[in-house]
């Protein structure tokens, strides 16, 4: 007979990992909702992100950047380019000069003919592509994503939870009636 505790150990652990790894590591799971990146990249493939500083990330790279101004859209295209500006920041009072460093890409989805319209800085830019599932995103939608995660994990530990009851209880009942069973601990 097969012991299905450590089956469900084990997937309720890495789901717990994993939505862990979302929402508080920064690693973001999505579903790719156009064309633009494809052949790379097509509509409903399950993509991974994971945090990136912008200073790391070069031409070539697919990263997940927020668009827009008002309404921030999240956009998964390859790095197109880059810019590097230095700004010397003079102290009127002290005379003292500060050097700023920053740092922009310039994005492109691979199926669009022309680069995006806006540059992406540090504060817009949410992660690297880490690695993508082609054609599983669409069984989920990107709102469902998260909490179809956490409710598989409650799921699965309330599962292992009830099947070690049972184990308990099964124990607790052959100790009374003076039959002990080594093999099933």
């Amino acid at each position: 007979m097969i012991c299905v505790a450590p089956i469900l150990g084990i997937a309720a652990g890495s789901l717990v990992v994993a939505l862990l790894m979302t929402q508080i590591f920064g690693y973001q799971v999505l579903v790719v909702q156009s064309d633009s990146m494809k052949p790379a990249l097509v509509r409903g493939d399950l993509i991974v992100t994971r945090p990136a500083d912008i200073n790391l990330v070069e031409p070539g790279d697919i990263i997940l950047f927020e668009s827009g101004q008002n309404t921030r859209v999240p956009v998964v295209h390859r790095i197109d380019g880059t810019m590097n500006v230095q700004f010397n920041i003079t102290d009127s009072v002290t005379g003292l000069v500060t050097t700023e460093h920053t740092r922009s890409l310039r994005t492109k989805g691979d199926a669009n003919p022309r680069p995006d319209g806006e540059m992406v800085d540090a504060s817009r830019l949410k992660g690297v592509l880490w690695f993508s599932l082609p054609g599983i995103g669409g069984w989920f939608s990107n709102g469902l994503l998260q909490q179809g995660l956490l409710s598989i994990a409650v799921v699965s530990v309330l599962t292992w939870i009830g099947y070690e009851a049972w184990r308990f209880s099964q124990r607790s009942a052959k100790s009374k009636t003076g039959v002990v069973d080594e093999s099933s601990s």
